[in-house]
């Protein structure tokens, strides 16, 4: 559930990312666009002026903020005072038809010398555009009684602007992206909650049901004991024994699994040796290998030791060679094999069988998915345990089917030392 929880808030985080892209992208375009517009407003009306349109002159271009349809700049004197500062940055030269570059209404206070109008001009020119951008400078061509009017204005302030308008937005963007974790976290809860509610419900109904179950047929198999050795044999007897053993079995994997799966572990990292430990575990299958005429193979490379508990990586190595046993047939083999890749220890269960569908390997490690008989005493628990204590060392098992021979591989993490 902690893995689905994390999806859920990544997918909440994923969207808002998107979202705050979007509205940083939409907000920063309208602002450059506003510029490149009040800035283009600016050199047309120079255009204006030269052809005579515009009765007061200059006076107008300072008084045209005034109109400015947009209720936000109407509002103060911010955009009135902007747009006041590129008339004093916008220049308007003219070439001649006989070539001759001069400038035309040239305000008293501008900074620039009258040589680099000139030949910021004739540069504008070169690039063969009628309007657009060069360097910093943004200018519109036009063409008034045989004239080319080249009028242009210094957009380096707007630049500046512009990236500060960037920063500020993004500063906002991440400061609402902060809150946004928190909500995020609380409404991945929210959703989560009643899916782990019924999951903690299931999980104790399952170890509280195999303990209500333990008492009784502990007893019913004391019973069926005591049947046999007071002399009552009979085929019912017998089916009644063969269905106890398995539902016994059954119990005792219902309350490993609901150790593994429903109650903290807590248990020390403690020193392991994995070879010694493997090799124990595959002597206790001998007898099982020899009963079903299967030849059962180790190669286990000594002294590798992790970081675990010995317990567990023995029920999850018996599990791996009783499931493989079980699936082979007389005459073939099983090999258990262990050894050191770099940094970490390789551990293989292979049997010679039949292969494994690859929508069976999707499943296999599923609880209570079985593809043989149930009938058999099989009931899908065994690798359901083993992969959960697979998962308590933050790996997993995986399963190969390739010529023949099916493997079950798990990597473990190597003791630092080693």
């Amino acid at each position: 559930m902690k893995n689905f929880k994390k999806k859920i808030m990544g997918l909440l985080l994923l969207l808002y990312g998107i979202a705050a892209a979007l509205v940083l992208f939409l907000l920063n375009i309208s602002y450059i666009q506003n510029n490149k517009n009040s800035i283009s407003r600016i050199l047309n009306m120079k255009f204006q002026i030269v052809s005579g349109q515009s009765a007061d002159g200059q006076q107008e271009i300072s008084k045209e903020p005034e109109k400015n349809n947009n209720p936000e700049t109407e509002s103060g004197g911010t955009t009135e005072e902007k747009e006041k500062s590129y008339i004093k940055n916008s220049y308007l030269a003219a070439k001649s038809e006989s070539g001759t570059l001069y400038i035309k209404n040239m305000l008293p206070d501008t900074k620039i010398p009258e040589e680099q109008i000139l030949k910021t001009a004739k540069n504008i020119l070169a690039t063969g555009k009628t309007s657009g951008s060069y360097q910093n400078y943004q200018f519109e061509i036009s063409v008034h009684e045989g004239e080319l009017l080249i009028a242009f204005a210094d957009i380096a302030s707007v630049k500046q602007e512009e990236e500060k308008y960037f920063y500020l937005s993004l500063l906002m963007a991440v400061a609402c992206g902060t809150l946004w974790v928190y909500l995020a976290w609380r409404i991945a809860g929210k959703m989560v909650a009643p899916l782990e509610e019924a999951d903690r419900l299931q999980k104790e109904f399952v170890m509280f049901a195999g303990h209500e179950l333990k008492t009784p047929i502990t007893v019913m198999k004391a019973s069926l004991d005591m049947m046999e050795k007071e002399g009552i044999h009979s085929k019912y007897l017998n089916y009644a024994m063969e269905e106890n053993e398995k539902m016994r079995k059954l119990v005792i994997e219902l309350l490993d699994y609901s150790k593994l799966d429903y109650q903290k572990e807590n248990r020390t990292e403690d020193k392991v040796d994995l070879s010694q430990c493997l090799e124990g575990t595959l002597l206790e299958f001998e007898a099982m290998a020899f009963e079903k005429e299967i030849r059962l193979t180790g190669d286990i490379q000594e002294n590798i030791f992790i970081a675990g508990n010995r317990e567990t990586l023995q029920r999850m190595a018996e599990t791996l060679l009783e499931n493989a046993i079980r699936h082979t047939g007389s005459g073939k083999e099983v090999r258990l094999l262990l050894k050191r890749e770099g940094k970490k220890a390789m551990l293989s269960v292979e049997n010679q069988g039949s292969v494994i569908p690859e929508e069976e390997r999707k499943r296999i490690f599923e609880k209570f998915y079985h593809a043989s008989d149930p009938s058999e005493g099989n009931y899908g628990l065994g690798l359901a345990i083993a992969q959960s204590i697979a998962r308590k060392y933050h790996t997993e098992i995986t399963v190969l089917s390739k010529d023949g021979w099916n493997c079950f591989k798990i990597s473990f993490s190597l003791l630092c030392n080693e």
